[in-house]
Order: structure tokens, then C-alpha cells, then sequence
């Protein structure tokens, strides 16, 4: 899943280099939108690392709720 969202941040109008979060930013207000205004800085993040230790730790959890 890392692989998925390391390649989805390569933005291939900009000849494969990276996406620019600030355009998201900039697109979205929060007046309009206020739950992905929230969500901005998990979206916009480029720490890929932590962002697969955080759906890693959502799964075990999830788990573990089942047992």
C-alpha cells in the first residue's frame, strides 16, 4: 500500500516529480468545505512512513475489537 501512495504523490503533469500539496490546500476552504478543510494535514503530509504505521495501527486495532 506504501508503493500506492508513494507513486499517487508523483504528479505526472509536472514530468513525474512530486505533487504539490499547497494546491489542494489552496482549493479548498474551509467555509465550503469543512471536513476536508480538517483533513488537510493528513492529506497533504508527504511522511509516507507514518502514514502506513497509522492505517497499520487502524487494522491491528480493528482487530484486536474483533477478538
Amino acid at each position: 500500500m506504501q508503493a500506492l501512495e508513494e507513486q499517487a504523490a508523483l504528479q505526472p503533469g509536472n514530468g513525474g516529480g512530486p505533487a504539490d500539496p499547497g494546491a489542494l490546500r489552496d482549493a479548498v476552504t474551509a467555509g465550503s468545505h469543512p471536513h476536508l478543510a480538517a483533513a488537510l494535514p493528513a492529506l497533504t503530509s508527504t511522511d509516507l512512513s507514518a502514514h502506513f504505521e497509522f492505517g497499520l495501527g487502524l487494522l491491528i486495532e480493528g482487530l484486536r475489537a474483533r477478538i
